[in-house]
């Protein structure tokens, strides 16, 4: 493969290099941190092509980190200069188990910093809340000559490598994961593994706010509205996660009404 060729009309593939693996630095995940990863990296993974070079992690929103605060990536191999640009990205999923429709509702820019293998540099983003599963991941330009492999990944955490996706594309602002010219998932990987991407999440203190704008309004109640009348969370017209259901008991009925009509009173969110 040519690895000056750029992502734009080419074939999906899964082509890459690996970079031998560095010193180890084991760290935990605190309380309200989403983690895959154990904290101990095996090895770096990047594209054998010149892209944008995207790779994360789905998880699962807990109850007391439904707001997502901080997208945290350690990095692999980076060559020289270290410090490079990053982006990350925040997507709620609308399917549970692949995030290629999912839609992204926050990103943030920032820098590798110097090559720290196994420490996990923390990007802030603008606070969103999530429902049911959501997609975490980060981006960085390589070139496809093995001096960029950025994708830091564990080996030991296997049993989850089908919730570690990566992409490559020439940019993903303003363009579906689908159209993306290369994906793939870590559990068709020849070496299985999760990415070390993690994201923290603090209690959504507002429910209520559907759309995410601070406050509670007409456009909140509207999209209540829509899941009230299919009630069930387990109808396929129920969207994903069943936001409105604020109690968490399966419907959004009467008792999800009241939390409703109780934030839409108060407008702005706490």
């Amino acid at each position: 493969m040519d690895e000056r060729k750029n992502c734009t009309g080419a074939a999906r593939t899964t082509a890459f290099v690996a970079a031998a693996g560095l010193s180890a630095a084991i760290i935990s995940a605190n309380a309200g941190t989403y983690a895959l990863d154990d904290g101990t990296g095996s090895n770096n993974l990047g594209p054998s092509f010149a892209c944008e070079f995207m790779w994360g992690n789905i998880f699962e929103v807990q109850p007391d980190a439904g707001v997502i605060t901080t997208i945290s990536v350690s990095f692999g191999t980076l060559g020289t200069p270290q410090e490079r640009p990053v982006r990350v990205y925040l997507y709620q999923m609308k399917n549970a188990d692949d995030p290629t429709d999912a839609e992204l509702i926050a990103t943030a820019t920032g820098l590798s910093g110097l090559q720290r293998t196994n420490i996990f540099l923390d990007y802030p983003i603008a606070p969103r809340a999530v429902y049911g599963s959501f997609f975490v991941s980060a981006s960085m330009q390589v070139f496809g000559n093995a001096t960029v492999i950025p994708a830091r990944y564990d080996a030991s955490s296997a049993p989850s490598a089908d919730r570690s996706w990566f992409f490559g594309a020439d940019s993903y602002l303003g363009m579906p994961l689908s159209d993306a010219p290369f994906a793939g998932n870590m559990a068709n990987n020849i070496i299985k593994g999760v990415f070390m991407v993690r994201a923290t999440g603090v209690p959504n203190t507002c429910p209520a706010d559907l759309n995410w704008d601070g406050v509670v309004d007409d456009s909140d109640f509207v999209a209540f509205a829509g899941s009230y009348t299919v009630f069930d969370c387990a109808g396929t017209e129920m969207p994903f996660g069943c936001p409105s259901d604020f109690n968490a008991d399966g419907f959004v009925d009467d008792g999800d009404f009241v939390v409703l009509a109780s934030a839409y009173d108060a407008l702005a969110c706490p």
